[in-house]
């Protein structure tokens, strides 16, 4: 299935916000493999975002908790760079290379945030646009300003073998002519425990 540049583009800066189309959510996956879960626009979940509540220690010396949060309509965006030392020699055209190490996979991480109460049995009831879920947002914000690497679930980053990560930014988008839904957009580097002998 192939998707236009539109349907994935996620422009903040120009406010050409557009909405994440349904169809990234579906799947051809014989039925053994498909996930049980719905999202709030009706459609089976493929892709979610799980980051599980915990705490960590402010610039204060402070322990803060914070709230985890389920998040079933998002898309990732996933790459890694290798690392590279390149030195030009004298007298000759081009570099030579020198591979050091893989890099850091870079995730990009768009998605929408709909409140509870907006959510029917159903599927999405677009007829409910009055009602922000401020403490999902709120949530996601407290997630956003953790300054060390957190844990993280997911369908598509386990196939990247990726649990934690350190949150690089993020912003949030309001929806032309809906309260109950607000975009996000969440800048991730993978991160490895290192053990210190």
């Amino acid at each position: 299935m192939s998707l236009s540049s539109q349907e994935l583009q996620f422009n903040i800066s120009g406010l050409g916000v557009s909405i994440i189309n349904p169809r990234v959510f579906r799947s051809d996956l014989p039925n053994e493999e498909v996930t049980e879960r719905i999202s709030y626009l009706g459609t089976p979940v493929f892709s979610n975002l799980e980051i599980p509540s915990g705490q960590y220690v402010n610039n204060e010396g402070e322990v803060v908790n914070y709230d985890g949060i389920r998040i079933d309509t998002v898309l990732f965006e996933v790459s890694i760079e290798k690392n590279i030392v390149r030195t030009p020699i004298n007298g000759r055209d081009g570099t030579v290379k020198q591979y050091i190490s893989l890099g850091d996979y870079s995730i990009s991480c768009q998605g929408i945030i709909i409140g509870e109460s907006d959510a029917s049995n159903s599927g999405f009831d677009v007829s409910r646009t009055d009602v922000v879920p401020e403490a999902e947002i709120r949530k996601l914000n407290e997630i956003f300003k953790i300054p060390s690497e957190i844990e993280i679930f997911s369908e598509f980053l386990d196939f990247f073998d990726i649990s934690t990560v350190v949150i690089q930014g993020g912003n949030f988008a309001q929806r032309e002519g809906f309260r109950d839904s607000i975009y996000f957009n969440l800048g991730m580097l993978s991160d490895a425990p290192v053990e210190l002998k």
